[in-house]
């Protein structure tokens, strides 16, 4: 089930997330990397699969000093472990395109994703379902769940945060 949340922190909390990711170092990757994801068909062309991330959380432990950045949202949300946490930066190009629909891992959790801009992005669900990019929104839903990002064309980029996690 696909749950949204608006207006999911507070002001505070937003606002310094909004200005963490404004100084917080990116490293170029690929959105679907090609050997990992050889049986989803790509739904954009090769030039259109790479974006900017920073990896909080992984194998089982965080993995900078950023991490401390997730702690309003795991709070709200009741996290009892986290399996991944990484911010995404899709910069801005010509027209949207979605990436891959994918799952986050191959076993059962939640998976969270948390607006942290508003722009024409979104993620689409292949169930049909799409959820805009809207700042401070945040929508959960179960990680089997198939799902892909988007680029956008305003707003200097798409900053998302992608959680999975149990509750």
């Amino acid at each position: 089930m696909i749950e949204v949340f608006d207006n999911f922190l507070s002001v505070v909390d937003f606002s310094n997330i909004v200005m963490t990711t404004r100084n917080i170092p990116w490293y170029q990757n690929y959105v679907m990397d090609p050997n990992k994801f050889t049986e989803h068909p790509f739904l954009c062309e090769e030039q259109y699969n790479y974006q900017l991330a920073h990896v909080l959380y992984y194998r089982y432990q965080p993995n900078t000093e950023y991490f401390q950045l997730l702690n309003p949202i795991l709070n709200k949300l009741k996290v009892k472990a986290v399996v991944s946490a990484k911010l995404n930066y899709n910069p801005t190009v010509g027209n949207v395109f979605e990436h891959c629909y994918h799952t986050d891992n191959n076993f059962g959790c939640t998976t969270a994703i948390y607006y942290v801009n508003s722009n024409d992005g979104y993620t689409s669900f292949e169930t049909g379902e799409k959820i805009e990019s809207v700042a401070n929104r945040l929508v959960t839903f179960p990680s089997e769940l198939r799902h892909t990002g988007t680029t956008c064309t305003t707003a200097g980029g798409r900053i998302v945060l992608n959680l999975n996690y149990w509750a």
